[in-house]
C-alpha cells in the first residue's frame, strides 16, 4: 500500500490516482468479506486462510512481473481479495485457539491488533530503506508462505480437537449483561478507518510535497502502527474499560491533535509526534472493534464480518473524499478533516456509551 501510493506520487499522478487504488481495494474487500463471513466456520477457517496465503503470494509476483503504473490496480484488486479470505476466518480462528484461557477476548482482541498492526508498521518502514522496491516485493513474496507454514504449525498442535469442543456458546463470565456496545463500535469503526486512510494513502503525498524523503515518508507511517499495535498490548491484562465513556472520548482528543499537526507542520519532530498521537488513537479504536465483535461468541462471526466489510467501505470513502480535498484544496486541508472525523467518532462514542450504561 505504501509503495503504490508512493509511485503514483512520484510520477505527479492525479491526487484521485493516489488515494484511488486504496478505494477500488476496499470495494472489493467489503463485499467479499460480507460473502466469507457467511461461508466461515471454525472448521472452514484454516482452509480460506490457505486460500489467501497462495493469493497474496501471486500478487506480489504480478507486482514484479508486469509493473506498469496503473496496473498497480489490477494487483491491489488481487490483494483485496486475499485479504478478504484472511481476516475474518483468522479472527474466527485465534479465537478458537484462545478458548478456556483466562481472559480470552481481551487476549485475542490485544494479540491479534498487536500483530496486524506491526504488519502494517513494518511495510512502510521496510519499503522505505530500500532503493528498488521491486527486490520489496520479492520479499514480500514470502511472507504469506511463512504464515501459511504457522497456521499448519498450529493445526497440528491441536491435537485433533474439535472445533465444536473448543467453542464455549456463552458470553465471559465477567462480561455478562454489559450493554452490547457494537453498534457504536461500528460508527466509530467507519469514522475511525476513513481518518486512517486519508493517512495512509496522503501520508507519502505529504512527504513528497514537504520533501521529506523516502525514508522519513516510510519512517512516520510505521510509527502510527507501531504506537497502535502496543497501546493495544497494553491492555491485554485490562478487564473494564472498554465500557468507560470518558475513555473513548480522550484517545479521540488525542488522535484530533495528531491530524491537526499533521495539517499544519512542516516540522519534522513534530509530525513523528503526530504520528505517536493518532496511533494512540487508533489502539484504543481497533481493541475496542475487536473485543467487542469478539465477546460474545454467538454472534461473533456476524459481528466480525460486519465489521470488516464497514472497514472496506472506509477504505473506498476516506481515499477519494480525501484525495477529492486534497486536489481542490491541499494535503493538509484532507488532514484537518480526518481530525473533524475523529472528534466526532469520540463524541458520538461518549453518548452512546454513556447512555447504554444507564439503560
Amino acid at each position: 500500500m505504501f509503495i503504490t501510493a508512493y509511485r503514483f506520487s512520484e510520477a505527479g499522478a492525479h491526487k484521485l490516482l493516489v488515494t484511488g487504488y486504496l478505494a477500488m481495494w476496499g470495494i472489493l474487500y467489503s463485499v467479499i468479506s460480507l460473502l466469507v463471513g457467511k461461508l466461515t466456520t471454525s472448521r472452514r477457517a484454516p482452509w480460506f486462510l490457505f486460500f489467501s496465503g497462495a493469493v497474496l503470494f501471486c500478487s506480489s509476483w504480478g507486482f514484479i512481473l508486469v509493473p506498469g503504473l496503473y496496473l498497480q490496480y489490477l494487483w491491489m484488486a488481487v490483494i483485496a481479495l486475499g485479504f478478504s479470505f484472511y481476516c475474518v476466518p483468522f479472527q474466527v480462528f485465534s479465537k478458537d485457539l484462545e478458548e478456556g484461557k483466562s481472559g480470552g477476548t481481551v487476549r485475542v482482541s490485544s494479540l491479534y491488533t498487536l500483530t496486524w498492526s506491526l504488519g502494517m508498521a513494518a511495510g512502510p518502514m521496510f519499503f522505505a530503506l530500500l532503493t528498488d522496491w521491486r527486490q520489496g516485493f520479492k520479499y514480500l513474496s514470502l511472507i504469506p508462505l511463512l504464515a501459511l507454514a504457522c497456521v499448519f504449525l498450529l493445526l497440528r498442535l491441536r491435537n485433533g480437537r474439535t472445533a465444536s469442543a473448543q467453542c464455549n456458546t456463552d458470553v465471559e463470565e465477567e462480561y455478562r449483561g454489559k450493554p452490547n456496545l457494537m453498534l457504536i463500535g461500528w460508527i466509530g469503526g467507519l469514522l475511525g478507518t476513513i481518518a486512517v486512510t486519508i493517512i495512509r494513502t496522503l501520508e507519502p503525498d505529504l512527504a513528497v510535497e514537504r520533501g521529506l524523503g523516502q525514508s522519513h515518508a516510510g519512517m512516520i507511517l510505521a510509527l502510527v502502527s507501531y504506537v497502535q499495535g502496543f497501546v493495544a498490548l497494553s491492555f491485554i491484562k485490562s478487564r473494564k474499560w472498554m465500557y468507560n465513556p470518558w475513555c473513548m472520548l480522550l484517545s479521540a482528543l488525542v488522535g484530533a491533535t495528531g491530524f491537526f499537526l499533521f495539517a499544519y507542520s512542516h516540522c519534522l519532530p513534530l509530525l513523528y509526534l503526530a504520528a505517536v498521537l493518532y496511533g494512540f488513537c487508533s489502539g484504543v479504536l481497533y481493541f475496542l472493534l475487536t473485543f467487542h465483535a469478539q465477546v460474545d461468541p454467538k454472534r461473533n462471526t456476524k459481528y466480525v464480518a460486519i465489521t470488516e466489510t464497514l472497514v472496506g467501505l472506509a477504505n473506498i470513502t476516506g481515499p477519494l473524499l480525501g484525495g477529492w480535498l486534497a486536489q481542490k484544496t491541499s494535503t493538509g486541508m484532507a488532514f484537518y478533516l480526518a481530525a473533524g472525523l475523529v472528534l466526532l467518532m469520540g463524541v458520538l462514542q461518549f453518548a452512546f456509551t454513556k447512555r447504554a450504561r444507564q439503560a
